[in-house]
């Protein structure tokens, strides 16, 4: 089922903790056609014995849970069922969050949605989006969330514990970066500062999307106002 409009792709990148799960669902609320992908979800998820994915991603639980990214192959395996099934449920706008990660990710999916409009279906032109944080807010936030998770007496994320928060941080910097800069020299990123209030960098990322195309280059939102 599927609900007539051309479908849009919204691909949000940016260091743990720089919100982009709070700006996708803030997305989601604005349209009731989207639906907020999560890779690091689908995987959390899959590692439940019960989900129809658990047979694909239990070889790599062990190295996923320690900071390290998921196989390609795994990858898109979760975001292909993911699309699919969320065709079926009516939506046509998927906002994805941390994904895609790596330069060699950026170039399969630039080819898998090339094929989708090879089928003749309506696309927009996808986006691509970075939260830009320093490192060290990163840690912070993740320190403030598991200590929450602590006081509420609940188990906390394993991705924020602060061994895997480094080398998380550590991977970001050896394989996202280099895939948003790539992003940015071919002027198809546009990065956004993530230091304010979630409704500060809510209306800066509604800016973004309702605006014009850049162009050649890649710049950030301070740079265009």
């Amino acid at each position: 089922m599927t609900t007539g409009n051309p479908l849009s792709f919204i691909f949000i990148n940016g260091r743990g903790s720089s919100g982009k799960d709070t700006q996708a669902n803030l997305l989601v609320e604005d349209n009731p056609h989207a639906v907020r992908l999560s890779t690091g979800e689908m995987y959390r998820n899959a590692r439940n014995p019960e989900n129809p994915m658990h047979e694909v991603v239990s070889p790599y639980i062990e190295a996923a849970d320690k900071g390290s990214y998921l196989p390609q192959e795994v990858v898109f395996k979760l975001v292909d069922r993911a699309i699919a099934e969320q065709l079926q449920n009516g939506k046509d706008t998927f906002i994805f969050t941390g994904f895609p990660r790596t330069d060699e990710q950026l170039i399969s999916l630039d080819s898998y949605l090339d094929d989708i409009q090879k089928e003749g279906v309506d696309m927009e032109t996808p986006k691509f989006l970075d939260y830009e944080i320093d490192p060290e807010i990163s840690k912070e936030r993740a320190n403030i969330r598991r200590t929450q998770f602590l006081a509420d007496g609940l188990e906390p994320r394993a991705d924020d514990d602060p061994e895997v928060v480094e080398k998380r941080l550590k991977t970001y910097d050896e394989l996202t970066q280099p895939m948003l800069d790539r992003l940015n020299k071919e002027g198809r990123l546009i990065t956004i500062p993530a230091l304010g209030t979630i409704n500060e960098v809510s209306e800066l990322t509604r800016e973004v999307l309702e605006s014009r195309p850049l162009g050649e280059g890649g710049r950030s939102l301070q740079e265009r106002k």
